[in-house]
């Protein structure tokens, strides 16, 4: 299984992810999850492995009180591909996520219109907005689930799974 091929089942990522696949349903239904997973021929949805992690990493930026949900399943996307990484032994790459808030004041009132997500390899010296958040993918992928820490480095273990 290569982590983007879409086979897994949503009982698969409810249970790699320990995001529950009722909740997976109503994450699709109100668009926070776009572009994650995709529908076949049968209405049944399939996800792959990045985005079971990356249901994960939002998951767990949202329990924290890191950012809002919108953002945080967009910071899971981009993570994922390194925390499967670091999960299977690599080290990290020094890369760090930066999260704004676009809007405007009006008085003392702020006004969001917006958020934007940027991956960069270096923070440059002037960035252009404020940032709030920064993610060590070490420190992520070492609160991993053992769910999905064993989906990372035993393909067995996720065929294992869907027999169930």
């Amino acid at each position: 299984m290569y982590d983007h091929e879409r086979v897994l089942t949503p009982a698969i990522v409810a249970e790699i992810s320990e995001v529950d696949a009722a909740i997976l349903r109503d994450l699709r239904s109100r668009s926070l999850i776009d572009g994650f997973g995709a529908e076949g021929g049968n209405g049944r949805w399939k996800y792959s492995l990045a985005d079971a992690t990356a249901i994960w990493i939002g998951k767990h930026l949202i329990q924290r009180g890191m950012v809002d949900r919108q953002e945080a399943y967009l910071v899971g996307k981009l993570g994922a591909d390194e925390v499967l990484s670091v999960l299977r032994g690599n080290d990290a790459k020094e890369n760090f996520l930066t999260v704004a808030r676009l809007g405007f004041f009006e008085g003392d009132e702020f006004h969001e219109t917006g958020g934007t997500v940027k991956k960069w390899n270096k923070i440059p010296d002037d960035l252009p907005y404020d940032v709030y958040l920064t993610v060590d993918w070490k420190l992520t992928s070492s609160l991993a689930p053992e769910a999905l820490k064993r989906a990372a480095t035993d393909p067995e273990f996720v065929s294992n799974i869907g027999a169930r």
